[in-house]
């Protein structure tokens, strides 16, 4: 899902077609896996597994989040939902994690790092054309609505998919700024 709408996003902004053309290719090469899979595919949406119980396990979570909306539970909470007879141990959402575990606060400075990086992705897309900052942001982010996990407690190699745009971002407003202020 994450590549379908950075691939979007890159055509439409850029409006260049091999940002669209990949999304076509994206779509065709998931057509032909279904097909091919058709039964195995069908059977895993049918049961109930893949990505089937996101929207129980975010109603649930919103439903943790609003017992301490402003600081959260903290990290160390049993934070299980149980859904179809299963325990999940996150929220399946970066966002929603950070408010689970550190409530209104820490989503608010999750939020304002993501704008600020999109901000920096916008702005060298402006001065360079160089799309690439905002498209690994987007994708980092997207990726991380949909499955992310704790932000801080539980570093896992999924992490470069948010982490990589963010310094990327700054790396970037740092070697943009004269010498003469670096110290």
């Amino acid at each position: 899902m994450a590549l379908a709408v950075v691939l979007l996003l890159g055509g439409l902004i850029t409006r260049q077609r091999r940002f669209l053309v990949s999304l076509v290719l994206v779509a065709l090469s998931l057509l032909v896996m279904a097909l091919l899979w058709s039964d195995e595919l069908l059977t895993m949406v049918t049961r109930g597994s893949w990505d089937a119980y996101r929207l129980d396990i975010w109603r649930q979570s919103l439903a943790l989040i609003k017992e301490a909306p402003l600081f959260g539970h903290g990290l160390l909470v049993n934070s299980a939902i149980s859904t179809d007879g299963m325990s999940i141990s996150h929220p399946h959402n970066i966002l929603l994690s950070t408010l689970l575990y550190g409530g209104i606060m820490s989503g608010g400075l999750l939020l304002l790092l993501i704008g600020l990086v999109l901000r920096q992705g916008w702005q060298s897309w402006a001065a360079t054309r160089d799309i690439k900052p905002l498209l690994l942001t987007v994708f980092g982010f997207t990726y991380l609505m949909t499955d992310g996990y704790r932000l801080i407690s539980n570093p896992v190699p999924n992490w470069v998919y948010f982490w990589l745009p963010v310094i990327w971002a700054i790396s970037r407003e740092l070697r943009d700024q004269p010498h003469s202020n670096r110290h």
